[in-house]
């Protein structure tokens, strides 16, 4: 754009302007740097592809390999390793129990984290300099997010915030500058939750003076220098993705390019003293740092897996981080890996944890919706995944019955276990009931009973895709916005407001009210985990010499004014924030308080013979759930039967599986669980 130039870069750096602690950093990253690099300064490691991960040499041979040959190459390999026949069945016993205990994955030696509240507390706790960071700040953290779906960065340092003035009495002020987002649903989304100042529609257009917003006006785009201080940015990885068979680079502009550029060029003049992207691991994370380092950015990238930090997903993403050169030494960007790995804490809780009451109505919800029949609904033709089923069946020996669903062609009836949601199986397609024997058949081969373990199989991929045998145990799988996951113990998948807790995100903060059950997926499914987003900006902002702080403008100057000014400041911010987020009820005013008498009247229900407590207790056993189908809201529909020997319960639609070969109507008098909480 002639008529639109992009100012010159300011002048970046030097060691003479640098303070004493920085230029004696600089020397010593120097020697090590002239000592172990003879060639030129690079902060770039090579994020090896997905492809690469697994100890290969040969990358030829590795493209010609797919899932099925790798799983029956392992069950080759097992097999082999058996011996011989007197000696075979202790073997194999044995590799069974190695890879079972290779499969608890989840740290048990530290406490359940389960609530974003808590897990956030428990980083602030372990780093006690993120609140003595805060506590220096003379004004708030200007932030902007391109592309980031569900803002998981503000609410990432929200949480943060919450902890720091819990526990030391301090809050992290934070500027929301403005978002730019394409999806409409997520648009609703962010202003609904956030009420960002702008909310531009297209990142390609914040190169320009002006841009679209959501909402359809032209308006000034923020660009000026000191207006933004951190940009998050989660570009599209559409064209980077594993399952893209027509990958595209940066310099071919597919979607993906289109929108780095537009985020580059904003970039390029607004000039941010810190940027951090985040993509897939197969983005060509080489050329974005390049392309850094041209503009006078130190940029550094390196590869992150959400299980690392607190939360029970396999997540791997490459996160990275671009500081101006006018801002920091080029040393400073090599301490941000290494502050990131020390932030690390392994998942404590399992997935389990983080899935709501089946009685929730948010569960009651989606259940609704994922157990209807949609006749337009996306998924592969049975009789063009027949064939590959078949094969996966006789090459690993599993026969061909149908164990756990007993589902038959052209019938949409599923016979699942009686804890499980036969309404949600039944609206499934065949190649999804069939992948669900399928994978109960191979753990049954390692004498494994999937309905007693926290198994979450992704039902999306096709069975020679996926390996049940080697996923980790309270461990879910990456979220995509097509993910099923389905939970074996609990005998239904994880719904989506599940998801998005599964990324971090306090749900019950949020409002959502307009979002289907597949909103809620393609928002966890391109969301940031915010323990790891997180942990990133905060490493970023820790690793800041106190010198580039104050150029910032975060830290004010001795000469700056008097602190009692900025203290009242930042008070005044934190006072309007809390205000606009807990606005008081018209009226409330006028209300008093009373002593509430609980128990002043007895209900009609408890009234009778006995003691109080014990009408209370035989209301309460009459309105307990007796079948998995049963809820808060109403009993089942038929009769209960009930197993004279061990005393399991389920009622007539339901029993069945388990088998009980002792089943009796039970008799007793009921009520619904409704009447007995009211």
């Amino acid at each position: 754009m002639t008529g639109d130039p992009i100012p010159r870069a300011p002048p970046k750096l030097d060691v003479s302007n640098a303070t004493e602690s920085e230029r004696s950093s600089f020397a010593s990253f120097q020697q090590s740097k002239d000592g172990s690099r003879k060639g030129g300064y690079s902060a770039w490691t090579p994020i090896p592809p997905i492809e690469m991960r697994q100890g290969d040499t040969d990358s030829s041979e590795k493209n010609k390999s797919n899932a099925f040959e790798k799983i029956m190459s392992t069950h080759q390999t097992a097999t082999r390793k058996r011996g011989s026949r007197t000696s075979g069945k202790q073997e194999e016993l044995g590799d069974l129990e190695t890879e079972r205990s290779s499969r608890y994955w989840l740290d048990e030696s530290l406490p359940v984290l389960s609530r974003p509240e808590e897990i956030f507390g428990d980083i602030v706790r372990r780093f006690p300099e993120i609140s003595d960071l805060a506590s220096k700040f003379g004004r708030p953290l200007k932030v902007a997010t391109m592309c980031s779906g569900t803002e998981a960065p503000l609410l990432a340092l929200e949480l943060v915030s919450r902890a720091c003035e819990a526990q030391s009495g301090v809050s992290l002020p934070v500027s929301h500058i403005f978002s730019s987002e394409v999806e409409p649903f997520k648009q609703a989304y962010i202003e609904r939750n956030f009420a960002p100042p702008l909310l531009f529609r297209d990142v390609r257009e914040l190169g320009h003076p002006q841009a679209h917003t959501a909402f359809g006006s032209l308006e000034d785009v923020p660009r000026a220098r000191g207006d933004v201080d951190i940009l998050v940015a989660g570009t599209s990885c559409v064209d980077y993705s594993n399952l893209n068979t027509s990958k595209k680079t940066l310099e071919q502009l597919g979607e993906s390019g289109q929108t780095f550029y537009g985020m580059f060029e904003w970039v390029q003049r607004a000039r941010p003293p810190l940027v951090l992207l985040e993509n897939v691991c197969g983005a060509p994370w080489k050329g974005m740092i390049r392309n850094f380092e041209a503009i006078n950015y130190h940029a550094h990238a390196m590869r992150l897996d959400t299980k690392n930090y607190y939360l029970p997903q396999t997540r791997t993403r490459g996160y990275m981080l671009a500081i101006a050169d006018e801002v920091a030494l080029p040393d400073v960007i090599q301490c941000w890996e290494k502050q990131l790995r020390a932030m690390k804490r392994n998942a404590s809780a399992s997935l389990e944890a983080f899935m709501l009451d089946a009685h929730d109505p948010r569960v009651l919800s989606a259940r609704e919706d994922l157990s209807y029949k949609k006749r337009d609904k996306e998924d592969t033709p049975w009789d063009k995944c027949e064939a590959r089923h078949a094969r996966v069946r006789i090459e690993e020996k599993l026969g061909q019955k149908r164990p756990l669903t007993n589902w038959v062609h052209g019938v949409n009836v599923a016979s699942l276990p009686d804890f499980a949601w036969r309404d949600w199986a039944s609206a499934q397609t065949e190649r999804v009931l069939d992948s669900i024997d399928i994978d109960y058949m191979r753990l049954v081969k390692r004498q494994e009973d999937a309905n007693f373990k926290t198994s979450v199989w992704d039902l999306s991929q096709n069975v020679d895709r996926s390996d049940p045998t080697k996923a980790k145990l309270g461990i879910c799988p990456c979220l995509t916005p097509s993910l099923c996951a389905y939970v074996t113990n609990q005998g239904r998948p994880v719904v989506g407001v599940e998801t998005l807790a599964l990324q971090g995100i306090p749900i019950d903060d949020l409002l959502l009210t307009r979002e289907t059950e597949e909103n809620l997926t393609s928002l966890s499914g391109n969301a940031m985990s915010t323990t790891v987003v997180g942990s990133a900006m905060l490493a970023a902002l820790l690793i800041l010499p106190k010198g580039a702080l104050d150029h910032i403008g975060l830290i004010p100057s001795r000469a700056g004014g008097d602190s009692t000014d900025k203290d009242e400041g930042l008070k005044s911010v934190s006072c309007a924030r809390v205000a606009a987020r807990r606005a008081k009820v018209l009226g409330s005013q006028a209300l008093t308080q009373e002593p509430l008498e609980l128990g002043a009247t007895v209900p009609l229900l408890f009234q009778g013979d006995g003691s109080f407590a014990e009408r209370v207790l035989n209301a309460a056993t009459q309105s307990s759930k007796r079948c998995g189908c049963e809820s808060d809201e109403a009993n089942a529909n038929s009769n209960i039967l009930r197993c004279s020997v061990c005393g399991h319960s389920a009622c007539q639609a339901c029993a069945g599986k388990p088998e009980h070969t002792k089943y009796e109507v039970d008799r007793r008098e009921r009520i619904s669980p409704r009447e007995f909480e009211v």
